[in-house]
C-alpha cells in the first residue's frame, strides 16, 4: 500500500479537489486547470536557480543536516535509528530526523518533491491550497488566482522558508485546506466537506509543527462558534451538530494517523525545556513550559504591525545598512563614510524580514469588512486581532502573562510572533472574498453598506472612497513625518551606541553624528517604502473605483488585480529570497585538521566540545563526532539547565585561561575544575579547527564507579552538589531515586572493581563489570526514562538518576555483562498510525465516492 501511495501520492489529493467542484460548469474546470498552472510556472520563475543545478542555502537546514548525519549514517546501512548521540550529549532521534512509516499519507508529500525540486513543491502546494481554499468559498477562479500569490507570498512565508524553517512552511500550507473543509462542511456539502477537513488535519499534523496548527486553532474556533450562533439562528442546529460531529471524528482520524509522531513528541516534551523544571530559582520566569523570556524572546513591537501595510516600517530585514543603496543614496558625502549600523530598528533580536501582505491586499481587507456581507467574516477578523497581540509577546506582557499562565499548552511554543500566520492568511481571505462580492453585484457601489449586520446612511461608493482616502491620508502623513509613527533606534539603542562610540574614542559629538547619520539612512528607507505602498495601494483603489464605475469586464479586473499583488509582493520577497540564497551544491562540512586528528581516535565513545563556534548553536561538530554541543530548538530541560549552570561557567573560565597567556599548568587546573564537562566524557575541545585539538586528561570515560554517594532532598541540591563535587568519586543523587538506587554501602578504598564499554551502538550500549561488592555505576549517558532500560545478565533492572542528568544503576557484586537498550513503543505506535490512516484513507475516499455517485446518477437522471 506504502509503495502504491508513492507512485500515485495524489490521486485522493485530486479526488478530493475534483468532488469539490462536481458541476456542470466548462469555465470553473478551465479556471482550475490555468489556476495550476500559473501557480506552477510562478513558483518555478521565482526560484529558478534550482533548476540551474544549484540549492536553497537555509542556515537551519545546515544545521540540521550536521545534527542528523549519524541518523543518516545508519539509515543508509539500512536502519532507522531512534536515539542519537550526536549531539547535547544524546537525545531521541525522532525529534531530530525520523521517517514515521505508518502513516501512508506521507507519501503525498513525496509525490510532489518527485518532480518539483524543493523548495518550488513548498511554494506550489501553499499556491494552490489557498486557490482552492477560495474556490471552496465560491470565489470566482480567477480571482481565486490572485489570492493564491497574495497568500504564498505574504512575506513571513518566504521570509521562513529562506531561513529554513522547512517544517513551520509545510505545515502553514495545509492550514486553507483544513479551513477549506470546516466550510464546505458547515455551508455546502457535509460529506465532501468531512473528507476535506480529514485530508488535510492529517497533512499538517504530518508536517511535524504544532504550533502553526495551534495559532490556527483559534481562526478554526472562532469560526465554529459563529456557525453555531448563526445556523442556530436559521433552524438549522442540528446540521451544525451533525457536521461537528463528523469534523470531530476525521479529527480523530488524522490525529490517530499521526500517533507515532504525536505519542513520541508528547513523550519527550515532559522532559525538553517545554517541560516543567525541577529547578526553583528564576521562578517568576518560569511557566509550566518555557521560560518566559524564552517564549517571548521573538516578539513583534507593537508599532512594527504597520509593516502589515509598509514592509520597511522598522528597516526590513537585519542587515549592514551601509549596504543600502536607498540609505546610502540619502546621505550627504561627507556623510557616507559615516554610516554604520544595523538596517532593522525594531525590538527582535534580529529578523530575516518584516511581516507584509501587500500594500493592495491591505486595503482590499478593509473595504471587504464593510462589503462582504457573510458573518464569515466576524471570525476572520477577531482571529486576526487576537493572534496580532499574541504576536506582541514581551511588549504586551499583561496579556502574555495572562495567556501564559492560564491558557493550555501556550507556553510549549517560541518565537512567537509566528502568531502572524493568521493575519497572513486572512489579510487575502477577506481582500479576494470582498471582490467576488463586488464581482456579483456590478452596482455594488450604489447599494448602502452594512456594518454589525445594520445598514449604513451610506453607499458602498462613499465608504470606498471614505476608506481609500483614510489609507492615502495615513501613508502620506507618513511620508510627510516619519516620527509621527515610529521612532528610528530600537528601545535601549541610542544610548548603547553612543556609549559604544564613545568607548572606541569617538567623542560624544562625533558619536551624536554617527548616530544622525544612522538616522536618516532609516529615514530613508522607511519613506521609500512608505511611497512605494501608497502607489501600489492607490493603483489597487483606482483599478477597483474604475470597475464599479464603468462595470468593464471581470477578467480585466481580475487580471490587474492578479498583476498587481504579484508584482508588488513578489518584489519585495526578492529581498529576502534570491539570486544570492542559492549556491553550488557541495560539501557543508569539510574536515578540519582537528576534526581529522579526533578522528584517529578509535576509541568506542567519547565526546567533542567546539569552541571555535557557538557550541549550543551550531551543529557542524555533530557532522563528525559526538558532541557536547548542537542546535536544536526543544533540548532535554536538564541538559539545557546543565548548560547554564555549569558548562557555561566552565567555558567562560577556560577563555579566562585562554586569553592570560595560559601555561598547560593553568589550562590543566581550568579543566580539573569543570566537573560539568568531565562527567560528559568531553575528551577533546577544539580551539582552533585548523589546529590540533586540546586533550582533556579528567574527562571521566564512559562509566565509572563513583567512592561514595552523596543523597540530596531536591533538584536544587543536585545541581549545586553535582558542581561543587568530584563526579569521578562522588555521586550526587536525589533521594527520590533511593528505591533505584540506595541500599548499599560503597567501598571508599576499592581499587579493584571495574567497568567498561565493550560494544557501541546509539540504541544499545554493552558493559562488563567486575565488582568485590555492590556498586553504583554512573554511566556518561543522558537520563532519559521513556525508553531506556537496562539489562544485568539478562534481567530487566531499574536506571536510577545522578549527578542531575547521568544515568546510574546499582551493579551487584560479581561479573556481569550490563546492557542500556534504547527502546520506546515506537513500532507498536507505528502499527496504530498505520491503522488510523488506513481507515482515515477509506473513510475519505467513500465520502467522495458517495458524492460522486449521486452527482452522477442525478446528472444522467
Amino acid at each position: 500500500m506504502q509503495r502504491f501511495f508513492v507512485r500515485n501520492g495524489t490521486f485522493l489529493y485530486f479526488v478530493l479537489i475534483s468532488s469539490i467542484f462536481m458541476k456542470k460548469n466548462t469555465e470553473l474546470y478551465i479556471g482550475l486547470a490555468v489556476g495550476f498552472v500559473i501557480c506552477l510556472i510562478i513558483s518555478i520563475i521565482f526560484v529558478f536557480p534550482v533548476f540551474k543545478g544549484k540549492e536553497l542555502s537555509q542556515g537551519d537546514i545546515t544545521q540540521y543536516k550536521g545534527s542528523a548525519q549519524e541518523i543518516k549514517t545508519y539509515a543508509e546501512q539500512g536502519e532507522q535509528i531512534l536515539w542519537t548521540n550526536s549531539m547535547f550529549s544524546g537525545m531521541p532521534a525522532y525529534m531530530v530526523s525520523t521517517k514515521y512509516k505508518g502513516n501512508i499519507f506521507s507519501a503525498v508529500h513525496g509525490f510532489f518533491r518527485t518532480f518539483l525540486p524543493h523548495p518550488v513543491s513548498l511554494i506550489f502546494l501553499m499556491m494552490i491550497n489557498f486557490f482552492i481554499l477560495l474556490l471552496a468559498m465560491r470565489v470566482d477562479p480567477w480571482l481565486s488566482l490572485g489570492g493564491a500569490v497574495a497568500f504564498a507570498f505574504s512575506t513571513y512565508f518566504i521570509v521562513i522558508l529562506a531561513a529554513g524553517h522547512n517544517a513551520k512552511v509545510d505545515a502553514v500550507m495545509w492550514l486553507p485546506g483544513v479551513l477549506a473543509g470546516i466550510y464546505l462542511a458547515y455551508r455546502r456539502n457535509l460529506w465532501i466537506g468531512a473528507a476535506v477537513f480529514g485530508f488535510y488535519l492529517v497533512m499538517e499534523l504530518k508536517a511535524s509543527h504544532p504550533q502553526m496548527a495551534y495559532y490556527f486553532a483559534f481562526l478554526a474556533i472562532a469560526f465554529v462558534i459563529t456557525e453555531a450562533v448563526g445556523l442556530a439562528l436559521e433552524g438549522k442546529f442540528f446540521h451544525f451538530a451533525k457536521a461537528s460531529a463528523l469534523l470531530g471524528l476525521m479529527a480523530m482520524l488524522a490525529i490517530g494517523a499521526n500517533w507515532s509522531y504525536l505519542k513520541t513528541t508528547s513523550d519527550y516534551s515532559k522532559y525538553s525545556i517545554r517541560g516543567t523544571s525541577e529547578l526553583t530559582a528564576n521562578a517568576s520566569n518560569k511557566t509550566k513550559g518555557l521560560d518566559r523570556d524564552y517564549v517571548t524572546q521573538w516578539s513583534n513591537g507593537i508599532d512594527e504591525t504597520w509593516t502589515l501595510l509598509v514592509p520597511n516600517f522598522k528597516g526590513g530585514e537585519s542587515a549592514d545598512i551601509s549596504k543600502n543603496k536607498t540609505a546610502v543614496k540619502a546621505l550627504k558625502p561627507n556623510e557616507k563614510k559615516m554610516l554604520q549600523g544595523n538596517a532593522y530598528f525594531g525590538d527582535q533580536p534580529f529578523t530575516g524580514g518584516p511581516v507584509y501582505v501587500g500594500a493592495g491586499v491591505f486595503l482590499l481587507f478593509l473595504l471587504a469588512l464593510f462589503f462582504v456581507k457573510d458573518r464569515l467574516k466576524w471570525p476572520l477578523l477577531a482571529a486576526t486581532i487576537f493572534t496580532i497581540m499574541i504576536s506582541w509577546g514581551k511588549n504586551f506582557p499583561r496579556f502574555t502573562d495572562f495567556m501564559l499562565d492560564h491558557f493550555p499548552l501556550y507556553d510549549k511554543f517560541r518565537a512567537i510572533i509566528s502568531a502572524v500566520i493568521v493575519p497572513e492568511m486572512v489579510f487575502p481571505i477577506l481582500a479576494f472574498l470582498g471582490l467576488a462580492y463586488m464581482v456579483a453585484n456590478p452596482d455594488f457601489f450604489k447599494k448602502k453598506a452594512t456594518l454589525f449586520g445594520a445598514e449604513l446612511p451610506l453607499t458602498n461608493h462613499a465608504v470606498f472612497l471614505g476608506i481609500s482616502g483614510t489609507l492615502f491620508f495615513i501613508l502620506a502623513l507618513m511620508w510627510l513625518v516619519p516620527s509621527l509613527f515610529t521612532g528610528f533606534y530600537a528601545t535601549g539603542e541610542y544610548q548603547d551606541l553612543i556609549a559604544q562610540l564613545v568607548g572606541m574614542g569617538a567623542s560624544e559629538a562625533q558619536a551624536a553624528d554617527y548616530a544622525a547619520v544612522l538616522e536618516t539612512g532609516r529615514k530613508a528607507i522607511f519613506r521609500a517604502d512608505v511611497m512605494r505602498s501608497l502607489i501600489y495601494m492607490l493603483l489597487t483603489a483606482g483599478l477597483v473605483w474604475s470597475f464599479g464605475y464603468f462595470k468593464y469586464s471581470r477578467y480585466i479586473l481580475a487580471i490587474g488585480i492578479f498583476l498587481i499583488t504579484a508584482v508588488d509582493l513578489l518584489s519585495v520577497n526578492k529581498r529576502y529570497l534570491n539570486e544570492n540564497n542559492f549556491v553550488a551544491k557541495n560539501n557543508l562540512f569539510p574536515k578540519s585538521a582537528a576534526d581529522a586528528e579526533i578522528l584517529r581516535d578509535k576509541d568506542l565513545s567519547y565526546r567533542v566540545l567546539n569552541l571555535s563556534v557557538s557550541p549550543f548553536n551550531d551543529a557542524s561538530t555533530s557532522y563528525y563526532h559526538k558532541s557536547i554541543g548542537g542546535y536544536h530548538g526543544a533540548k532535554l530541560k536538564k541538559y539545557q539547565e546543565m548548560i547554564e549552570y555549569g558548562i557555561t561557567p566552565e567555558i567562560e573560565n577556560m577563555f579566562t585561561v585562554f586569553r592570560a597567556e595560559p601555561t598547560q599548568e593553568k589550562i590543566n587546573a581550568a579543566l580539573q575544575s569543570s566537573p560539568a564537562l568531565n562527567m560528559l566524557n568531553a575528551r577533546y575541545l577544539i580551539i582552533n579547527p585548523q589546529a590540533g585539538p586540546l586533550v582533556n586528561p579528567y574527562a571521566l570515560g564512559n562509566v565509572w564507579f563513583p567512592s561514595t554517594v552523596k543523597w540530596v532532598d531536591n533538584a536544587d541540591a543536585e545541581m549545586e552538589q553535582t558542581l561543587a563535587n568530584n563526579p569521578g568519586s562522588t555521586a550526587v543523587i536525589d533521594k527520590k531515586f533511593e528505591s533505584e538506587l540506595g541500599g548499599i554501602s560503597l567501598n571508599n578504598n576499592d581499587s579493584v572493581s571495574s567497568i567498561k564499554l565493550t560494544a557501541y551502538h546509539p540504541e544499545k550500549l554493552e558493559y562488563e563489570a567486575n565488582a568485590v561488592a555492590d556498586k553504583i555505576a554512573v554511566f556518561s549517558e543522558i537520563w532519559y526514562p521513556e525508553g531506556w532500560v537496562c539489562f544485568i545478565d539478562g534481567k530487566e533492572t531499574p536506571i536510577g538518576r545522578s549527578n542531575y542528568l547521568l544515568r546510574a544503576v546499582k551493579i551487584p557484586a560479581g561479573q556481569h555483562k550490563i546492557e542500556l537498550v534504547f527502546a520506546p513503543r515506537f513500532n507498536e505506535d507505528e502499527k496504530v498510525s498505520l491503522a488510523f490512516s488506513v481507515l482515515l484513507l477509506l473513510v475519505c475516499l467513500g465520502m467522495a465516492g458517495k458524492e460522486a455517485f449521486a452527482y452522477f446518477k442525478a446528472n444522467k437522471a
